[in-house]
């Protein structure tokens, strides 16, 4: 082998497990904002005289892009954030390096809970899971630079 071909295998399996490190971190820290998305729950609420409510329309409505942020908020309420969840998956089966990943809720009361609102979620759900990504990211790169 020359030194030039040993300098390309490196570069490209560097490029491959930052890729996979990026990707899994993603994917473990959105989808923790996913999952600790508060879900409404009327019997918790001081007016709670609501009558066939679904919870989960806020959960369900995180969307993950690539290179833009994605501001639709159509997906109907589902409790388990399955939509959201398999848009994560989709965007990280997408990705390449260099790719600008974003989260983002649409619905117009998403910033609220994030501020504290929520009772079930006083701390919000993005700045309590962003703080794991120095640590994710430090886990995932352990993983696949092996």
């Amino acid at each position: 082998m020359t030194f030039s071909s040993d300098l390309k295998k490196f570069t490209k399996k560097a490029d491959k497990n930052l890729s996979k490190t990026i990707r899994a971190s993603a994917a473990q820290v959105f989808g923790a904002v996913i999952k600790s998305t508060p879900v409404g729950n009327p019997t918790i609420w001081k007016n709670s005289n609501v009558k066939d409510y679904v919870g989960g329309r806020l959960r369900n409505n995180w969307n993950t892009s690539l290179n833009s942020i994605d501001e639709s908020a159509n997906r109907p309420p589902d409790n388990s954030g399955s939509g959201s969840e398999g848009d994560l998956l989709i965007a990280m089966g997408r990705y390449k390096n260099g790719d600008t990943i974003y989260l983002s809720n649409s619905l117009p009361y998403a910033q609220a809970v994030e501020e504290g609102w929520s009772k079930q979620r006083p701390h919000g759900m993005v700045k309590v899971n962003v703080k794991k990504w120095k640590r994710a990211m430090a886990a995932n790169a352990r993983k696949f630079n092996k």
